[in-house]
């Protein structure tokens, strides 16, 4: 398998030690999940629970979401992505006090299950291949003093299916949840600049792994910390592709191929600002595609 090239906001030691998951429970909705030896023969994201002893990132993917505290490297810029961070080698977290003036990061997993052979179906895209797929963050635009509030991924697709107890749920829209909390009123400030998209692809041709549909060369290369700042910071969500197009840009229309030798990660920043400030965040109403651009003024009255 090609070792993923990591981008920049994204820690090798992250990536590389099955130590460094998210522990603990907080997704929506509650589904019916599946193990690497018995994936799915159509799209699902992030609904594969692995053995204890596998050493992968996210042992129950339905949690795909967690937050670190960032601190610029010395002389590092945090609102410049290929900034890395002093504490690279800390855990992400699932629930995290946050403190005015202090940057933090988010990491979203992101992963087709469905089975590899599907890819690619006699020279053209399979029944395995997700489309339509978008993930969006969900970001309060304050906090108040003692208080806790939620900040979460999200990750839909046109024709994934979602099952609970056996029965077609009629939404494949899935979130992962992080809780945080704050001694005083603090407003979050989304930094589109950080936000990058980096996704691995596997060496092919492996069980239809990496095999290329007709007329169409796949590249050698992952896509290795591609920047998504438009399309988080316009509200709408950011398009997500295994592969790049010939012209550099994400083959959306490709979609997101199904295996774990596929999977991507999202890595963006944000700021718990103090109250005497004016900043912009993107927010959405739980369970609404509605992504939308606010103002934020001082909390105080």
């Amino acid at each position: 398998m090609k070792t993923m090239k990591l981008a920049a906001a994204l820690t090798a030691t992250f990536l590389l030690s099955g130590a460094m998951f998210c522990p603990a429970q907080a997704y929506w909705p509650e589904r019916d999940t599946y193990t690497p030896d018995d994936p799915p023969k159509f799209p699902v994201f992030n609904s594969m629970v692995w053995p204890e002893d596998s050493g992968v990132y996210f042992p129950d993917e339905r949690v795909f979401f967690c937050i670190k505290e960032f601190i610029a490297d010395d002389g590092g810029n945090p609102l410049d992505y290929r900034t890395t961070s002093k504490k690279s080698e800390e855990q992400y977290h699932l629930s995290l006090k946050l403190e005015a003036g202090k940057f933090y990061e988010g990491l979203v997993y992101i992963h087709n299950n469905a089975h590899p052979q599907e890819n690619i179906v006699e020279g053209k895209l399979g029944p395995s291949v997700a489309h339509g797929v978008k993930v969006g963050i969900i970001l309060p635009p304050s906090i108040g003093k003692g208080k806790a509030e939620r900040i979460g991924a999200n990750i839909q697709a046109e024709n994934v299916k979602l099952y609970h107890d056996g029965v077609l749920l009629g939404d494949g829209n899935i979130q992962s949840i992080v809780e945080v909390t704050t001694d005083r009123d603090v407003g979050l400030r989304f930094i589109p600049s950080t936000a990058q998209l980096t996704m691995q692809i596997p060496d092919a041709p492996v069980m239809g792994y990496g095999v290329a549909p007709q007329n169409y060369i796949l590249p050698d290369e992952a896509i290795n910390g591609i920047s998504i700042a438009n399309e988080l910071s316009e509200g709408k969500g950011a398009d997500i592709a295994s592969y790049l197009n010939p012209d550099g840009s994400l083959w959306v229309d490709g979609g997101v191929f199904g295996c774990s030798g596929y999977v991507g990660f999202l890595t963006f920043r944000f700021q718990a600002v103090a109250p005497d400030f004016e900043a912009t965040s993107s927010v959405s109403v739980h369970g609404a595609d509605d992504w939308r651009w606010r103002s934020i003024r001082s909390l105080r009255r």
